[in-house]
């Protein structure tokens, strides 16, 4: 009995020796560097947004296609002291390995109460994986909500 469990060992042993050596070193080939990103498998020319946020509102990362950014849209403030106007800071960035980098970045004065319109053209872009930050820059008690779109042409 003893001679079978140790050729019945061996055995395995030799049958999983080769897919061992096979994982290890296919590990060592994929390996990426560090500033290595993903490039997105497909793109869009364009992805729509809605959000409502009182400070700060980080979006959804989307594939976009190359070409010149565009951000459009509405945003409706709501100020909740004695302030009846205030700026909102749009960020573009790109998602890479590390500290994302703004790609390019407007402002946007609402007052209380009124819808305002915005359309920015902004840098050309390579494809890529790209999002938006809005951020309330001044004044305590705001509450934004609207909608937009992104895209390139």
């Amino acid at each position: 009995m003893k001679k079978i469990l140790t050729l019945f060992s061996v055995l395995i042993c030799l049958a999983i020796s080769p897919f061992a050596t096979a994982n290890a070193s296919s590990l060592n080939s994929e390996k990426p560097t560090a500033n290595s990103v993903t490039p997105a498998a497909s793109c869009y020319d364009s992805y729509d947004f809605d959000f409502e946020f009182f400070t700060k509102l980080t979006g959804i990362t989307r594939a976009l296609c190359a070409g010149t950014l565009n951000v459009s849209g509405e945003i409706y403030a709501t100020g909740y002291e004695s302030e009846d106007k205030t700026t909102v800071l749009v960020e573009i960035k790109k998602d890479v390995l590390g500290t994302d980098p703004v790609i390019d970045s407007f402002t946007i004065d609402v007052a209380d109460g009124e819808a305002t319109y915005f359309d920015e053209d902004l840098v050309d872009i390579p494809a890529g994986n790209y999002y938006i930050v809005m951020k309330k820059q001044s004044g305590s008690y705001w509450y934004f909500e609207g909608s937009g779109t992104i895209s390139t042409y």
